[in-house]
C-alpha cells in the first residue's frame, strides 16, 4: 500500500510528489495560516500531472477508466501497483500520438480535463514543443533509392552539415 504523510508549506502554491513508497500531499496555506485548495483543484479527477512529465493516477477514482484510456493514447505506462499507476509522457510517446492522429491541443485538453491540480504550464509547453517535431522529416522510397525530405530548409541545412548524416 501506500504511506500519505501531509505536510504543510507556508506558500502561496502548492504540488504533489510521490517519493520512494510514501505519498506526500503539500497543502495550500494562506499568509494567516488558513488552509485553502488551489482554484484548479478537482477532488474527483485521477490524474496528477508532475513536472517532470510523470502522471499519477489514482485507480479508485469515478474518472479512472476514462482517463485511463485518454492517457494511453499519448502516455506510457512505467508501473502499476495496486492504488497510483504511474504514467510518463515523453518524446517517442507524443510523436506516436501524432503519428495516430492526435493534437497537441488534443493531449493539453485530456491532461487538463482530468488532472486533479493545475496542470505545469512547462509541461504543455514541452507537449506542443514534442508535436511540433514530428513530420519535419520524412524518409521516403524512391526509384533512386531512399530520400530524406525536411518540411523546411532551415532543418535540412542542419542535417546536411551533420557529420553523421552529411556525407550520405
Amino acid at each position: 500500500g501506500v504511506r500519505v504523510a501531509t505536510m504543510t508549506v507556508h506558500a502561496a502554491v502548492g504540488s504533489t510528489l510521490l517519493l520512494g513508497s510514501s505519498f506526500f500531499r503539500f497543502d495550500y496555506v494562506t499568509a494567516a495560516g488558513q488552509k485553502k485548495m488551489p482554484s484548479a483543484y478537482q477532488p474527483d479527477n485521477p490524474l496528477i500531472v508532475q513536472g517532470d512529465h510523470t502522471v499519477l493516477v489514482e485507480v479508485d477514482s469515478p474518472h479512472y477508466v476514462a482517463a485511463r484510456d485518454a492517457l494511453a493514447r499519448f502516455a506510457e505506462l512505467v508501473k502499476s501497483p495496486e492504488h497510483i499507476h504511474t504514467y510518463r509522457v515523453t518524446p517517442l510517446s507524443i510523436w506516436n500520438a501524432c503519428a495516430a492522429g492526435s493534437t497537441p491541443e488534443e493531449i493539453a485538453a485530456t491532461l487538463r480535463r482530468f488532472s486533479k491540480y493545475e496542470v505545469p504550464p512547462h509541461v504543455l509547453q514541452e507537449v506542443h514543443d514534442y508535436s511540433s517535431r514530428y513530420g519535419r522529416l520524412c524518409l521516403d522510397r524512391t526509384p533512386q533509392g531512399l530520400v530524406l525530405r525536411a518540411r523546411d530548409h532551415p532543418l535540412a541545412e542542419e542535417i546536411c552539415r551533420n557529420k553523421h548524416v552529411g556525407p550520405l
